[in-house]
């Protein structure tokens, strides 16, 4: 049987329309402004500018510019694409000529301060600087003066060295780097980082041992004044190998297995060509947790893990010293199941004009394509729970993001097919937003 249920008021998705620049972007657009205290007077420092943009479905942070403010503590980044930002501003000192004389100065110990504009907390892609083709935009990043979290970290290596330590400031689904105040003590053989202002980070460690480039990693949550300690672990990486157990002896065309990093922050995701004989192989996958499934579209659909012959209880795999040399068995079901509908564009047909078809159950997403009617056709799909989303122009979309989706989730379809079930004769109205 096939169930259905919706999680609009009627069958109906509200389609999206992002900010899709076309061909031939222009580099005309401009963010100038001021760095200030607290208490409006300004700073010297240095500016970084990253616009966040989707490519292939996920977010990507590109640095656009990087430039020091002159004597006033004004800046300028020129010549930039328009589309999303984010700064990064960092403190050296403050501008002597029109500093208040009651205000004091920064007390050197703390320096350099840095502020992340918009704020940290608000690292998602609805809070960002929104800068249109053209435009100049004018922004006062005002630095709070607060001495912020100290963290104590301790090196993974066995001993904190000179600029081995890198911190990021981390977004949804990105991370932007940071130059705070990062400090070895060979004393303890800790690294000191101070003045970590409120949101999500993670610390990276490189290091060289016999030849050898090792990482290290750890993530910390600051809130107001809490500072702590954290320890960097070392992320190892793995060959994953193993075979395919299909379910019959049919032809199965081209196949990929697919890692999908099961964690909220910096995610990874790996794939790889199913040989002929049913081998696949991945290299230099990073120690963690991670959903293995089948490219979607293989009429396949991964239902078992077997390490060493044993069953993991499931698709999702912990992947560490102890499981990095046992071979492993994908164990796997046919997909027959299909899902077709109509993307109702209306004067607002785009060449990007697509349905994201996302597998709650794999933790996947499958781009599908309209044609010139708006009509879809999702096939080849395993049994379980999807949800249905649409956009005028997916070409700007990070829809292999399950938190950006979850944004658009009160406004999507959701279907459960059984083993070979159809869904058929969706209609997905497309509103465009943001247009």
């Amino acid at each position: 049987m096939l169930l259905s249920r919706f999680f609009a008021s009627a069958a109906f998705l509200s389609c999206t329309l992002l900010q899709a620049q076309a061909p031939g972007r222009t580099h005309d657009s401009s963010l100038i402004g001021s760095l200030l205290a607290s208490d409006d007077s300004t700073i010297q420092g240095h500016v970084m500018a990253y616009r966040i943009e989707a490519r292939h479905g996920r977010m990507m942070p590109t640095p656009q510019c990087s430039t020091n403010t002159d004597a006033q503590g004004a800046f300028e980044c020129v010549h930039l694409e328009p589309g999303s930002y984010i700064l990064i501003a960092s403190a050296l000192r403050r501008s002597s000529s029109i500093t208040r004389a009651q205000s004091g100065s920064v007390a050197p110990t703390r320096l350099p301060l840095f502020e992340v504009y918009p704020t940290n907390t608000d690292l998602d892609a609805n809070n960002l600087v929104k800068l249109g083709s053209g435009e100049t935009q004018s922004i006062q990043v005002q630095i709070q003066e607060d001495p912020g979290s100290d963290f104590q970290v301790k090196s993974a290596a066995g001993q904190a060295r000179d600029k081995a330590l890198q911190v990021s400031a981390l977004g949804e689904d990105f991370a932007v780097s940071t130059n705070v105040r990062i400090s070895a003590d060979s004393k303890s053989g800790n690294y000191s980082v101070k003045g970590l202002v409120p949101g999500e980070y993670r610390l990276t460690e490189l290091w060289s041992q016999n030849g050898v480039t090792h990482q290290g990693a750890a993530f910390i949550s600051v809130g107001q004044l809490t500072s702590g300690q954290a320890v960097i672990t070392e992320v190892k990486p793995y060959n994953v190998a193993g075979k395919i157990r299909y379910p019959d002896s049919a032809s199965h065309g081209t196949v990929e297995v697919v890692l999908e990093s099961a964690a909220t922050f910096d995610a990874h995701r790996y794939a790889a060509a199913v040989q002929p004989d049913g081998s696949f192989s991945l290299a230099g996958v990073l120690s963690g947790k991670y959903y293995i499934s089948l490219s979607p579209g293989s009429g396949l659909y991964a239902t078992d893990i077997l390490v060493s012959g044993r069953s993991v209880g499931g698709t999702l795999l912990t992947l560490d010293d102890l499981h990095s040399n046992s071979p492993l068995t994908l164990v796997t079901g046919a997909a027959y199941g299909s899902i077709t509908g109509t993307l109702k564009l209306g004067d607002s047909a785009q060449q990007g004009a697509s349905v994201v078809v996302e597998s709650i159950s794999s933790h996947t997403s499958q781009l599908v394509p309209v044609d010139s009617q708006g009509m879809f056709k999702a096939d080849k799909l395993a049994p379980g729970e999807y949800l249905i989303y649409g956009w005028a122009d997916v070409r700007q979309v990070p829809y292999d993001s399950s938190s950006f989706l979850r944004r658009y989730e009160n406004k999507a379809i959701h279907v459960e097919l059984e083993n070979g079930s159809q869904e058929n004769g969706l209609e997905i109205e497309c509103n465009e937003i943001g247009s």
